[in-house]
């Protein structure tokens, strides 16, 4: 989606959570030194919107690696096994937050698994 598309929908949108991923968006492609991320901050009565927009104003016009946007625009979600209700959760692994690699299927028959995934701020 074209930069001003993005730009155009922040100014225009009402729902806090369409507005923190088109900031953090515009953040990544490297938009924040474009716009004017004081007034947008001055203006927002929301806390959580405020800070991606402060992470926005840190990041300036650096935006993430062009392998890695290339990485994320060739994902494709239907390749990979999802959670159904009723059935064992696909296997996989991820580095926890002391920095060690844990595998769900480690835990089947052992205690229930509870996964938060920590978006932003909270």
């Amino acid at each position: 989606m074209p930069v001003d598309l993005l730009q155009e929908a922040l100014e225009r949108e009402e729902n806090a959570a369409v507005k923190l991923y088109l900031i953090d968006s515009l953040a990544m492609l490297g938009q924040g030194a474009k716009l004017d991320v004081d007034a947008l901050m001055k203006n927002e009565p929301n806390r959580d919107i405020r800070m991606h927009l402060s992470y926005m104003k840190l990041r300036k016009e650096a935006s993430l690696d062009s392998a890695v946007r290339q990485t994320l625009t060739g994902w494709n979600p239907l390749a990979i096994d999802s959670a159904q209700i009723g059935k064992l959760a696909p296997d996989f692994e991820l580095i926890s937050a002391n920095n060690k690699k844990v595998r769900l299927s480690s835990f089947r028959g052992e205690k229930p698994v509870v996964l938060v995934f920590i978006y932003g701020d909270t």
